[in-house]
């Protein structure tokens, strides 16, 4: 019998090119008359026996072109004999058979039958002597070389071309690392290009194989043109490019990744080690049959990262090489119990064994004579982590081997990080490869639904399209293997009904998809035993795993992990036991805290609660927080009496309503510890804070996803979702499927989720959307922070930066009197700790100004540092005070008239640094900030460092202060110039980064932005109440109003949009989509249309008092 692995290349299938590589490449192969053979006999002996001459080349100068029979290579060189009378004697030989000139432990008493009856010419050829071949050795190999300088690729192509009908095959026997020069590497893709472009309307026979020693294909290629066979020429030609001229053929793929040895080789070397180790086969536990298909399946042992253990396991030559007594060993100690058996022994299996019994009769008809229609044994095993999936598969291959269904019965193990490569073709590559090793066996291939595009990461989200091809085409073409697709039940079935049209058609219907369902408490309890095994426990442990078990199943989200969470729990208990380093058997103390929270929390309400009750205010939260976790504790109790109270699930919904700065961010935080304490959870991370743009996806159907797949990320952890009722402007799409999420019983109870947002705006979601409402039963209602509280917040801030207070009265009376004018001034946008927090920021600044310019180092806060602290209407020593005098502080003595005049140059800009994308406004846009408030400014120049704002967001303050990148970088501002009338003012920022990113201004004056002409805007909304970064708007231009008066200092030409920007998003660029240039200055709004009003850029150019250099 031919030699599997080596007859598995099919040259005869293949196109004019195509390429060899593996561990076969440097493996040994053993024929049925127990001959050892390299690659290079191997192969010969198979092309020969397909009819072809062979004949090889390497750069070797011990070799040239050479080949193991004479006849080949006078064949090949069109030779005449020695005129010797050698043809007398030719004559008289007829009917010779080739048998290879290598080591068989029969010696010559066998001939190779194998090769068949060769044509009578190659014979009397094979019998000649010829002056131009010589007679070579290599170890014990003999073969027959021709020493010729000619440059082999003009012979061959000659040869080809001269005779086109011929079986020559050409083998590059060192195509790895045969090098040429730039000279000859012209002259080679010109001949080889012409081969190409004939081969089909010529019907060429002959072949040309380069053979790569490499054990990966993926290192085979690269740039260096010299080393030809690894060029990108032959890359192209070998992966992606039709090899042959036919541009309806479709893509080839001409590389052949040779496998590790077959039940054939493997009963061979058995016999072989029979006869020279006397080796006794006889009494093996699995017979001579089973021992053989047991060692074709040695070569695919792997660890926990899908990695070989030894990737020699995968040649022959590991297992003949071994010493006789540890090859005996090895073998006796193949387990003899059937693998059927050892799947019926597995616990919490019996529908699967049911099914898979039924599939494996069902695959046992197909190969019968009469079966009728074709069977596709492919399978989908779908289900969560840990239901013993990857086990099944392997004891699947085990039973089809044993059966004799499947040849050699050997799993490889694939994820999609296996498949897929960094470039078009490489995937191919590797693909292949995985389906070539697993030809005869089981290809297995875990989280399957990685393939589909929308699965994959960054520049690779087309490749698991062309991974998918190649397995389709393996499945389709190899009736012999089997490929076994695995992953959680919804992906897996979105990867076969969209993954590629003809995906479903490789299985037989609903017989080929087997659900491995979650195991239940009393299989986990059983499989956490045998993790156990030989570990004593008395009552009360048992009792008190029984419960975490319980309760863990209840409470699995969509990450659950069945038996891996029992090998976590009994690894977890076991380590304790060691370190207590107690001997005897396990107790109550051997149970990590981790898990003992989950039955009996091991800290009081008290204990729990503490880091809350630190913060200032919140009273009534508070109080619903401690009847919450009361509540909590309480089930726990009660699960230890009645074990029905564990899959009790708590609703985990909450809705915290109120102002801005309420401390709603700070409890979502808290509450991850606080219910992970409670043994509500599972992690104690902080929330996972979801801003609207992370879930709103443009795309059909994004958004249902990126929300679904939210709640699989974070499960077990608290999801916040903060202003969610901007979710609403949107449709209902994102309010449904979050719906849905609460009711999937993957996630209800076992991860909290927290809409937050703004007292109205979140009744009336809530009041819009009665299912949703349904869902929360917690809605918490977050106060306004007091004066007093408010104060607190500002001690805090003092004590922790360790400073004092001079004049503590005066500076309280000081802070209540800008509390106050700020709540007047800002209505439902006060933002209540963030303000008492911008006070201490303000007030600090102003110390350090104080220590800088009159050398101050007390530390100690004074009245006058406050921002509306004025001297000439009060004096510090008294405490008769007018606090509307304090608020209503006079205006800057050198505030900066609209007559000023300034000349700016934008002509030298990098256009590097212009902000061009999206992306660049993290770079360009910050807050503007001084003792009047804040609002949004922006860079027009990094050569001068100016930026731009709307001049009512600073009122001609003259010093302000610029941040960028969510405040990392800050700068002073300087008041440049003002217009008050078209609303606009220019500063010059102090220092910017050298990153900077800036805005490029329209310069066309004459142009009036179209209608409905798409723009974008970014903004701080409200100032930094609801984010400390911007928000980013897209709209369009709804009208044009010119000299529009929008009160009694301000007239300019507005343009008129939709964009939905708010307060504090004032002084934003307003850019033009199609070239991201400005257009406009965000100026304002109206409170009940929703019309917002941009101040024309052009009219910078129109300014008498402004010169623009551009």
């Amino acid at each position: 019998m031919a030699i599997t692995r080596i007859e598995n290349f099919r040259l005869s299938e293949r196109h004019l090119f195509s390429g060899i590589y593996g561990t076969g490449v440097v493996d040994v192969f053993i024929d049925d008359d127990l001959r050892i053979y390299g690659l290079w006999e191997a192969l010969y002996k198979s092309l020969r026996a397909s009819g072809y001459t062979v004949v090889f080349y390497s750069q070797d100068s011990n070799r040239n072109f050479f080949s193991f029979r004479k006849g080949d290579l006078a064949e090949f060189y069109n030779l005449s004999p020695r005129n010797n009378g050698a043809s007398d004697s030719c004559a008289s030989t007829t009917q010779k058979r080739y048998v290879a000139p290598i080591n068989s432990p029969f010696g010559k008493r066998r001939r190779n039958n194998n090769v068949g009856t060769l044509p009578q010419r190659n014979d009397d050829m094979e019998n000649a002597e010829y002056d131009q071949i010589q007679t070579s050795l290599s170890g014990a190999h003999m073969f027959y070389r021709i020493a010729d300088s000619v440059d082999p690729f003009s012979a061959i192509a000659n040869y080809i071309d001269e005779h086109p009908e011929k079986k020559m095959a050409f083998v590059f026997a060192t195509a790895f690392s045969d090098t040429y020069r730039d000279d000859q590497i012209d002259n080679i893709k010109s001949k080889f290009d012409a081969l190409k472009t004939n081969f089909n309307s010529r019907n060429m026979q002959s072949k040309v194989i380069a053979i790569y020693n490499s054990r990966n294909g993926l290192s085979i290629f690269h740039e260096r043109e010299n080393e030809f066979f690894r060029s990108s020429f032959f890359k192209e030609t070998l992966l992606h490019s039709n090899s042959f001229g036919d541009e309806d053929a479709g893509q080839s793929f001409e590389m052949y990744q040779i496998p590790g040895p077959s039940i054939d080789e493997c009963r061979n070397l058995l016999n072989r080690r029979r006869i020279l180790n006397s080796l006794q086969i006889f009494g093996l536990p699995k017979g001579i049959e089973g021992t053989a298909a047991r060692l074709s399946q040695e070569v695919c042992h792997f660890d926990k990262n899908h990695k070989l253990v030894n990737p020699d396991l995968e040649t022959l030559n590991h297992y003949h090489k071994m010493q006789p007594q540890i090859f005996n060993e090895m073998i006796h100690r193949f387990d003899a119990e059937k693998a059927i058996d050892r799947l019926r022994s597995m616990s919490g299996m019996e529908t699967i064994i049911t099914q898979l019994e039924l599939f494996i009769e069902a695959l046992r008809n197909s190969k019968s004579e009469d079966a009728s229609p074709r069977f596709r044994p492919h399978l989908v095993f779908s289900g969560n982590p840990g239901t013993g999936k990857t086990t099944v598969a392997r004891l699947l291959a085990d039973i089809l081997r044993e059966e004799g269904l499947l040849k050699r019965g050997h799993l490889i193990e694939a994820t999609v990080g296996d498949l897929e490569g960094e470039y078009i073709g490489q995937t191919r590559i590797k693909t292949q490869a995985l389906c070539d090793r697993a030809r005869g066996g089981v290809l297995f291939i875990d989280e399957a639904y990685g393939l589909m595009s929308n699965s994959n990461h960054g520049d690779h989200a087309d490749y698991g399209k062309e991974a998918i091809e190649v397995l389709m085409q393996f499945m389709e073409n190899s009736a012999d293997s089997l490929v076994i697709l695995c992953g959680y039940k919804a992906d897996m079935e979105n990867l076969i009904q969209n993954g590629n049209q003809g995906f479903m058609r490789r299985f037989n219907g609903k017989e080929s998809f087997i659900q491995f369902n979650d195991y239940t408490p009393e299989v986990l309890y059983t499989i956490f035993q045998r993790q156990i095994k030989g570990m004593e426990t008395d009552d009360e442990f048992d009792n008190a795993v029984q419960n975490i078990i319980n309760y863990q199943y209840a409470h699995r989200t969509a990450r659950w992990g069945n038996a891996g969470e029992m090998e976590k729990l009994a690894s977890s208990i076991a380590s304790q036991h060691r370190r207590r380093g107690v001997k005897g058997s396990l107790s109550m103390e051997d149970i990590p805290q981790n898990f003992m929270r989950i039955i009996s929390p091991m800290e009081s309400v008290d204990e729990i609660l503490k880091e809350v009750e630190t913060l200032v205010g919140l009273n009534g939260v508070k109080q619903k927080l401690r009847q919450f976790v009361k509540s909590a504790m309480g089930q726990r109790k009660r699960a230890l009496r009645d074990i029905s109270a564990s899959s009790e699930k708590r609703n985990l919904n909450f809705v915290f309503t109120g102002a801005p700065g309420t401390g709603k961010t700070t409890v979502a935080n808290l509450m991850a510890k606080i219910l992970y304490s409670s043994g509500i959870i599972d992690k104690s991370e902080e929330a996972v804070i979801v801003q609207k743009s992370d879930i709103i996806k443009s795309s059909v159907g994004g958004t249902p996803k990126a929300i679904k797949q939210l709640f699989i990320d974070h499960a077990g952890e608290v999801i916040f979702i903060d202003e969610a009722y901007g979710l609403t402007q949107h449709g209902s799409e994102a309010i449904d499927e979050i719906t849905n999420c609460l009711t999937d019983k993957r996630f209800m109870g076992n991860q909290a989720v927290i809409l937050a947002g703004y007292t109205q705006e979140m009744d009336e979601m809530l009041q819009a959307n009665h299912g949703l409402r349904s869902r929360f039963e917690n809605i918490w209602f977050f106060e306004d922070y007091t004066n007093n509280e408010l104060w607190s917040i500002f001690m805090n801030r003092l004590a922790h930066k360790k400073m004092n207070l001079a004049d503590a009265e005066l500076c309280r009376s000081l802070a209540d009197s800008y509390f106050d004018g700020e709540r007047r001034s800002l209505g439902v946008e006060f933002s209540n700790a963030r303000k008492a927090n911008q006070l201490f920021n303000i007030v600090s600044e102003n110390y350090d100004i104080r220590e800088f310019e009159e050398g101050v180092t007390d530390l100690t806060i004074r009245p006058q540092d406050f921002p509306n602290f004025d001297s000439s209407k009060h004096n510090i020593a008294s405490n008769n005070l007018d606090t509307e005098a304090i608020y209503e502080t006079a205006e800057v003595a050198d505030r900066i008239k609209s007559t000023s005049s300034l000349q700016i140059d934008l002509s030298q800009e990098p256009e590097e640094r212009r902000a061009s994308d999206v992306s660049h406004f993290a770079k360009a846009v910050g807050l503007i900030v001084n003792s009047k408030g804040m609002g949004t400014a922006f860079v027009i120049s990094t050569k001068a460092n100016l930026i731009i704002t709307a001049h009512h967001v600073i009122e001609d303050i003259s010093d302000s202060t610029f941040y960028l990148e969510r405040g990392i970088i800050a700068s002073p501002a300087k008041l440049l110039w003002a217009d008050p009338m078209i609303d606009m003012a220019i500063l010059e920022v102090e220092k910017l980064p050298e990153d900077v990113h800036y805005f490029a201004i329209d310069h066309n004056s004459a142009r009036t932005p179209a209608l409905l002409e798409p723009i974008i805007h970014c903004g701080f909304v409200k100032g930094i109440s609801v984010s400390d970064n911007f928000q980013v708007y897209e709209g369009k231009v709804s009208g044009y109003d010119p000299q529009k008066q929008v009160n009694e200092s301000t007239r300019f030409d507005a343009i008129l949009s939709d964009i939905a920007a708010i307060n504090g998003c004032s002084g934003g660029p307003v850019v033009r989509t199609s070239d991201m240039s400005v257009i406009g200055i965000l100026q304002g709004g109206f409170e009940d249309v929703p019309t917002r009003i941009i101040t024309d850029i052009h009219q910078l150019h129109r300014n008498k008092n402004l010169t623009i250099i551009i």
